[in-house]
């Protein structure tokens, strides 16, 4: 723990079977730590002792090697979880330059599934609707009830033409954010079929282009 207070490597062994050593205490304060989340644990137990894997797990453990192993079948272990865990790192780097951008032109990504009215919003989108991001499960309803009640009955055409198949979702519509502030907001969506051809959920975007609307507005007028 001392030696974890500075330093965070990318792959900590732990042996159950050391004398005084605490894995599920080690492992629970290292996830308490500042980026201790992304330090993968691999722990060394004993054949059958599920007690300790189970309370290991709740804890955060990432993986388990019970004996008898071989050091060549650790070191392959190993190996594996320090490949995979650079591919989880630079997966989380791209997710965070991805939402950076989408941040800097106010463009949110949805989806929604069409086995019930559960959507997944990125953090955009709750921003440009008005929602906090600890908002719970959000649904369709949170979404369709800040469209501006004079756009709401071309965002509902829009939405059963899509469905229907007929064509893929675009509609320009306004959004009363939950300060009361006007957007503008174009929606782009289409549909995911599942493998057996059905559909199975909307994929969508919207961007906030209110500064634009209001420039043309500007132009129009002068």
């Amino acid at each position: 723990v001392d030696f974890l207070a500075n330093s965070r490597p990318d792959l900590l062994v732990l042996d159950a079977a050391t004398p005084g050593l605490d894995v599920v205490g080690v492992c629970t304060t290292l996830r308490g730590m500042e980026g201790g989340s992304r330090v993968r644990v691999l722990v060394l137990t004993e054949e059958g002792d599920s007690e300790t894997v189970e309370r290991a797990l709740e804890a955060g453990v990432s993986d388990f090697a019970a004996r008898p192993f071989t050091s060549r079948l650790l070191g392959h272990r190993i190996r594996h979880m320090l490949r995979s865990g650079a591919l989880l790192d630079d997966l989380q780097r791209s997710e965070a330059t991805l939402e950076s951008a989408q941040r800097l032109v106010h463009l949110g990504n949805w989806t929604w599934d069409l086995s019930g009215h559960e959507m997944n919003w990125t953090a955009e989108t709750y921003r440009l609707l008005g929602y906090p991001l600890d908002h719970p499960n959000p649904r369709s309803q949170d979404y369709l009830s800040r469209v501006h009640p004079d756009d709401a009955d071309t965002v509902a055409r829009a939405l059963e033409s899509t469905l229907r198949g007929e064509k893929s979702f675009s509609v320009d519509h306004r959004v009363v954010h939950a300060d009361g502030t006007l957007l503008f907001l174009p929606s782009e969506a289409e549909i995911v079929r599942n493998p057996q051809g059905q559909p199975s959920k909307l994929s969508g975007t919207i961007q906030d282009i209110t500064d634009r609307k209001q420039a043309e507005s500007r132009i129009r007028f002068l």
